[in-house]
């Protein structure tokens, strides 16, 4: 028994060789023949994948040119939601627009033809910008060079000199909304008057204050001058630059016209030498003094 199991499991016996050969060949033949890859199956390799790529690109294509077009699409979207200003996301705007005179100052003193100038702004944009004269509506503006800033211009011919006036701006929105400037007033003079000092003038105690003027002769200084909240005004005068270095200085000098402890005040004077002249002002008192005061040089024709 022991030397049949030798037999058998030894490799060298020839009958097992023989078995373990079979066995091996079985194996081989149940397997999966792969057939080599060689030059000739190339071109046709080579077309799948050419195939399939063309397939890719053409979805691919295909999908941005759909996303081109929804871009498009919620382009204009946005679009008209932009011009009707999103009015069904956050209501009709009813806020009006921001608008304020920058000239004529208030007070001033205007003749001939006269620039108007308002600023206008509004977030949903100005429609229309409109200018009143004494409640009367004298005309649209015109934008200046700034996308804000309106023009008007009012010939003042044939109202009255020394005539007082109120002008006011109306600027409108796209919405209809309508905001007002405050009112400023002028005075009517003639063209060719030029403004020397018009306002409120307030004098500390033992104070002065002065305006200076360059006159020709035959020119004429006209104004008035008034203190408000009670109370005279110590010295009122006006002079040449050579009197009025001598004042400054406590010395004596000669003036061309003069009015002490007076609340009110009008002048209307000629000027018969070409220079420089002065207005002057002097409150000689412990109190503060505030005057509203408004002088103009007349030239001359």
């Amino acid at each position: 028994m022991s030397a049949e199991r030798r037999t058998q499991g030894d490799p060298n016996n020839s009958e097992q060789q023989t078995l373990n050969s079979e066995r091996r060949n079985r194996g081989r033949d149940s397997a999966p023949t792969i057939p080599p890859v060689g030059a000739e199956s190339l071109p046709r390799f080579r077309a799948v994948l050419s195939s399939v790529f063309c397939v890719l690109t053409s979805e691919f294509s295909g999908l941005l040119l759909r996303s081109s077009a929804c871009i498009m699409l919620l382009s204009s979207a946005s679009c008209v939601l932009l011009s009707v200003r999103c009015d069904w996301l956050l209501g009709r705007d009813t806020t009006p627009p921001m608008v304020w005179l920058r000239t004529p100052l208030d007070s001033a003193l205007v003749g001939g033809t006269v620039s108007i100038q308002a600023h206008a702004t509004d977030s949903s944009g100005v429609s229309k910008v409109e200018f009143f004269l004494d409640t009367v509506l004298l005309g649209a503006g015109s934008l200046m060079g700034s996308a804000d800033d309106y023009e008007y211009t009012w010939n003042t011919s044939g109202l009255p000199l020394l005539s007082t006036h109120s002008i006011y701006v109306r600027a409108t929105d796209i919405y209809d909304n309508a905001g007002y400037s405050d009112t400023t007033h002028v005075t009517i003079t003639a063209a060719n008057d030029i403004d020397i000092l018009h306002g409120a003038v307030e004098l500390p105690p033992h104070d002065t204050g002065f305006a200076r003027f360059s006159a020709q002769a035959g020119d004429s200084l006209l104004g008035d001058a008034r203190l408000l909240y009670g109370g005279t005004l110590t010295d009122f005068f006006w002079c040449d630059s050579l009197s009025f270095y001598n004042y400054r200085h406590q010395q004596n000098f000669t003036p061309h016209d003069r009015r002490q402890n007076q609340s009110d005040i009008a002048v209307a004077s000629p000027v018969t030498v070409a220079g420089k002249y002065y207005v002057v002002f002097q409150n000689g008192t412990s109190s503060t003094r505030t005057l509203w005061v408004r002088f103009l040089l007349r030239k001359k024709s």
